[in-house]
């Protein structure tokens, strides 16, 4: 990566003159004229919207950057500013090299044109000859899929079309930049893995690459670095996933004191699960796992959740309090708490929580996802629970639960991350009691050659040679 900055912005705001009525827009345009010819100052006669301010930050080529924040955060205003489509107010920015970009939904399109000659008059903008323009024509059809209806006036278009239009217009201009406004989120599935695929080629060819998502996995994925907005204002600027969490805290409330508050105890017990380590060795050889398990469902076990030897003290932790998730049991292979689970071994999973607030319709949860933040599987008792009544099994106020998870992780050998969380359904929409994610380090040791991350357990033979 190269240490070049290939965007830079200082001190960018970008302000808008919020009128309560078109006539005091009116007097706006007229008053201050009038108030300098008598030599006097007239009073604005609107209110002023930062919708960004204040911000700073450095770019460097090659480097894929996502940027996060709540809707009206001011992430759709920075990448219009950046990519020159709408003038700043205040600080001064530098963008250096092609930018191609994919803002809203059909930015930049003519309506009555077709998706030819928009591409093409895209191209012109970007200071593309002709003649260089058509040769890419047939790399940018084949690319959308959309055959004949490239020669239909764009405002036939679906959404879906439009989207594949944009992008297949913008990556084939061999930009520098690339930036993507959340209008991939329109298009299907599979054009989405498409693109994608695109980009991450593109990132190898060291093109610098801005997107804006609410999808965090997206970010942990894709990105070297992560940029939070709030309120117009840059409130975080560093690594995919403490990002993240940052941008989580805010969705759910949770404040940054809280976070650091969470952060210390982590670190004040990560001593203690060393210190409690050989004590746990030591009865998983005297006790059975039976007699481990009942200990922990009948609350005899109280070692905490902190306490556990595969307890991960990065975890973050967020939730309106209804509920505590107080500690976890895993076993797997006739061993409690084990320092490592063999892929495709069934493992168990208990958790225990204690409801302060009656809740009616408790979902109590689990996933997996790799060190990268890609999410591989995971289950929730509303979707996979068993027997009569364990969809929806009401918690009374006061209430010790302990839920037991049971699944065959046929992943690769490597060290994954398991987070638990328990919620209340309204109505479909899960409200978060208490969520602790990325909390239990998960180490797989894989006897059999897995060829990708999960194994599915299949098989080949040969069934028929001819002669």
């Amino acid at each position: 990566m190269s240490s070049e900055p290939i965007i830079t912005a200082h001190q960018l705001g970008k302000c808008y003159q919020i009128y309560e009525t078109p006539a005091e827009r009116l007097k706006q345009m007229l008053y201050p004229r009038a108030a300098r010819l008598v030599g006097r100052t007239a009073s604005p006669r609107f209110t002023e919207f930062w919708a960004l301010r204040g911000v700073d930050f450095q770019i460097r080529r090659s480097e894929t950057v996502g940027i996060l924040g709540r809707n009206g955060s001011g992430k759709s205003t920075l990448l219009q500013v950046l990519c020159g489509t709408l003038p700043h107010s205040e600080g001064h920015f530098d963008v250096r090299g092609r930018v191609s970009a994919l803002l809203e939904l059909g930015a930049g399109f003519k309506p009555e044109f077709t998706g030819r000659e928009n591409v093409l008059i895209n191209s012109a903008i970007l200071g593309i000859p002709e003649d260089e323009a058509r040769a890419r024509m047939q790399q940018v059809i084949e690319f959308s899929e959309l055959g004949e209806v490239i020669d239909r006036p764009v405002k036939t278009y679906s959404s879906g079309m439009y989207v594949r239009l944009a992008f297949s217009a913008a990556i084939h201009v061999n930009p520098d930049i690339l930036v993507v406004d959340e209008a991939l989120a329109v298009g299907d599935a599979r054009f989405q893995a498409k693109c994608f695929r695109r980009i991450n080629e593109m990132k190898e060819q060291g093109v610098t690459i801005l997107f804006v998502t609410h999808a965090t996995e997206q970010v942990a994925m894709h990105c070297t670095r992560a940029l939070l907005l709030d309120g117009g204002r840059l409130l975080d600027d560093g690594h995919p996933r403490e990002v993240s969490n940052r941008y989580l805290d805010l969705l759910f409330g949770r404040s940054t004191a809280e976070r650091e508050r969470a952060r210390a105890s982590g670190e004040a017990a990560e001593e203690k699960a060393r210190e409690a380590e050989h004590g746990l060795i030591e009865a998983d050889q005297e006790n059975s796992t039976a007699s481990a398990v009942a200990a922990f469902v009948a609350g005899r076990d109280a070692a905490g959740f902190a306490a556990r030897i595969s307890y991960h003290d990065a975890e973050y932790r967020w939730g309106d309090g209804s509920a505590e998730i107080l500690d976890y049991l895993l076993v797997s292979g006739g061993r409690v708490d084990p320092p490592n689970v063999l892929a495709d071994e069934e493992a168990e999973l208990l958790v225990r929580v204690r409801f302060r607030d009656a809740v009616a319709t408790p979902v109590f949860g689990f996933y997996i996802k790799t060190i990268e933040g890609l999410m591989l599987t995971g289950c929730n008792s509303r979707d996979a629970g068993e027997g009569w009544g364990a969809r929806y099994r009401p918690a009374r106020a006061g209430e010790t639960v302990v839920c037991r998870f049971r699944f065959r992780p046929r992943f690769e050998s490597g060290n994954y991350l398991l987070s638990v969380g328990v919620a209340a359904d309204n109505g479909g929409e899960l409200r978060p009691l208490d969520r602790r994610y990325d909390s239990i380090l998960l180490k797989i040791e894989s006897r059999e050659p897995y060829h990708g991350l999960v194994g599915i357990g299949a098989s080949c033979e040969l069934v028929h040679c001819t002669v």
